[in-house]
């Protein structure tokens, strides 16, 4: 996980508005979740993976949404 104190978050976004979702399909999608489910998830984000976070220790925002 990656520390948001020392690294901050991605430029133009604040902690109520990430721009992060996940999504889920299948079994999940269908609210039918048990233990022989199939589950897939998906992440999604929007911003410029060619931009690096606004902490003190710079990431980009790439490896900060990994």
């Amino acid at each position: 996980a990656v520390d948001k104190e020392k690294h901050g978050g991605p430029p133009g976004k604040s902690q109520e508005s990430t721009g992060f979702a996940v999504l889920g399909y299948g079994k999940l999608g269908g609210i039918e979740l048990g233990y022989g489910s199939d589950l897939d998830l998906v992440f999604v984000h929007n911003a410029s993976t060619h931009e690096y976070t606004d902490g003190d220790k710079a990431i980009e925002v790439g490896r900060f949404y990994a």
